[in-house]
């Protein structure tokens, strides 16, 4: 009788260890042990970069603390924690020459906690980037390193998860190696813009068009193009069964009178290429809209790896006389595929940029400018710092308060530009800083002076104006800290007025000693944990400062009962 037990409770826990396995793909193992559906996919446009990786959704909506697993044998490479992007991270290193990544982690493993712990303490920093050796902590298959979160930037509980090349960091489709959601439906084509473009790839006139033939290739509408050249752009996405998601596709074909212009295979992706996003899209359109179109036609900025075949800078000729037949195929990784029909003929008169330019230069995009001045304002231009040629115009605006405008804001800045401004030393301090307003965040640049110029570098083109930034982060703590029975966390906000380029540093100490804080820039919440505390009175101090030295700090004694 006894054996009996014996081997059904064998047969019981064989099968358990079946249903708790992760899915097998090929030579990996899913990094999470229940159903794939996926919440992002690999080359999605995301506002300032290609997304590089799959994003897996947890066991149960919202749900945080499913187990995440290493999918094959290797060792961590690389732990990063941030309060932005991944939030944390944990990069294994596999002998195959490629590397998992992990992000999003809710908790970490103990053995990968430790080793953090013991270098952000060694830091005193919550944000840090560690590198370990192949022997400090080897790892097999299935090894759990932390739980499913929704840490750093991110909107919901959810795994960040990539296939890089080691030795290259370039991002890999992870369905390529079997990292897939069971998809047949086809990807939808939202609309076309049909672009009439200048040589410099300006634009004479533009047209969204949402009514196209999806099927039919002869009864299909006519666009009458006030334009000799014509480049198309393109809004599309993805939806998978059983998720209601619209996520990216996978590959766009353009087609001008069967012939093949444009192709886009979103298989792999450089973080170099990052900032070049602003080329791949229509970036005035996003700015002034709000909407996204990959351009199916190449600025000469754009050198990114999904773009895998071009004819002509994928811009073609219209006639007056015959209709160019376009046609557009989008397809996701399972070779779904829809398509958008149209024609496209030149219309009897030809459209003229309806705004009379009026600039300083000419900037061409392969050229170097260094010390150019314009107007009193020294710039230096890197080559390729824009998506295309620009009418470029540098100028003072006003005095008081001393403003400037550079270039267009509603073109693209792929590399930060370099200025100096005339102004008097006894007008500036060490507070000073060049100031943009991007919707509610005000940009703060940090700069220097010398030879009589205030110099500083910008990430965006536009309107500037001198400010003077004076005043430090807050630090608000609203818990009633005489009541913290069974209070695992105390919760502070920390704000600061200004967005600089370098955001502002946090220290937390528990009894003088540093404690490494979470800090979401999200909500904008620090997370100080109390729950481990002996009993007794102990005291809580939070520090910030800015990046022109601004420091607040706040200090105060807690009782844990």
């Amino acid at each position: 009788m006894k054996t009996k037990i014996f081997v059904l409770r064998a047969v019981f826990v064989l099968f358990g260890f079946f249903i708790l396995s992760a899915e097998v793909f090929g030579q990996y193992n899913s990094p999470v042990r229940h159903k794939t559906l996926l919440g992002g996919t690999f080359g999605e446009l995301r506002g300032t970069h290609f997304h590089a990786g799959i994003d897996f959704k947890p066991s149960k909506q919202g749900y945080e603390g499913d187990p995440i697993l290493s999918i094959q044998d290797g060792y961590v490479a690389r732990i990063k924690t941030q309060r932005g992007g991944y939030g944390r991270a944990v990069y294994i290193n596999h002998p195959n020459g490629q590397t998992s990544v992990y992000g999003h982690l809710s908790t970490l493993s103990h053995d990968i906690e430790k080793l953090l712990k013991a270098y952000q303490m060694e830091k005193e920093s919550y944000e840090v980037d560690l590198n370990l050796r192949p022997d400090q902590l080897p790892v097999k298959k299935g090894y759990v390193m932390g739980t499913m979160g929704n840490a750093g930037r991110s909107f919901g509980s959810h795994l960040h998860f990539e296939i890089r090349d080691t030795k290259t960091d370039v991002a890999l489709h992870p369905s390529d190696f079997g990292f897939k959601h069971y998809d047949t439906q086809a990807p939808t084509i939202v609309s076309l813009g049909i672009h009439g473009l200048l040589p410099d790839f300006h634009s004479r006139s533009y047209y969204s068009v949402h009514n196209f033939s999806k099927t039919d290739k002869q009864n299909v509408t006519e666009i009458r193009l006030p334009a000799w050249s014509c480049g198309i752009s393109l809004s599309a996405f993805d939806t998978h069964n059983g998720a209601h998601n619209k996520n990216g596709y996978y590959q766009a074909k353009l087609y001008v009178d069967d012939t093949l212009y444009y192709q886009i295979k979103m298989d792999k992706i450089s973080y170099d290429e990052g900032p070049l996003i602003k080329s791949f899209v229509d970036y005035p359109l996003r700015k002034k809209k709000n909407k996204t179109e990959a351009l199916l036609f190449q600025l000469p900025a754009n050198q990114t790896l999904p773009i895998k075949y071009v004819h002509k800078n994928g811009v073609f000729q219209v006639s007056n006389s015959k209709a160019s037949r376009i046609r557009v195929e989008v397809s996701d990784h399972e070779g779904n595929t829809s398509y958008a029909h149209l024609h496209i003929k030149r219309s009897d008169s030809i459209v003229e940029p309806q705004i009379q330019r009026i600039f300083d230069q000419y900037l061409k995009v392969e050229e170097s400018y260094e010390k150019l001045n314009l107007n009193q304002l020294v710039l230096d231009v890197k080559p390729y710092s824009f998506a295309r040629n620009q009418y470029f115009v540098a100028k003072m605006t006003t005095e008081s308060p001393k403003c400037i405008k550079i270039g267009d804001k509603n073109e693209a800045l792929l590399k930060s530009l370099d200025v100096c401004i005339p102004i008097s030393e006894e007008s500036i301090s060490d507070k000073t800083v060049l100031t943009q307003r991007d919707g509610n965040t005000i940009l703060a640049f940090k700069g220097s002076y010398q030879n009589g110029m205030w110099c500083t570098s910008i990430s965006a083109l536009g309107d500037y104006c001198f400010s003077t930034d004076t005043i430090a982060p807050t630090i608000s703590v609203s818990a009633n800290l005489k009541k913290l029975v069974g209070v695992k966390n105390l919760s502070a906000t920390l704000y600061d007025n200004m967005s600089h380029r370098r955001s502002f540093t946090y220290k937390v100490f528990i009894d003088n000693t540093f404690v490494p804080c979470v800090y979401r820039e999200l909500n904008r919440r620090l997370t100080i944990p109390i729950g481990q505390l002996s009993k007794g009175m102990h005291t809580v101090s939070i520090q910030c400062v800015d990046d022109v030295g601004n420091k607040s700090a706040w200090r105060n004694n807690i009782l844990i009962p």
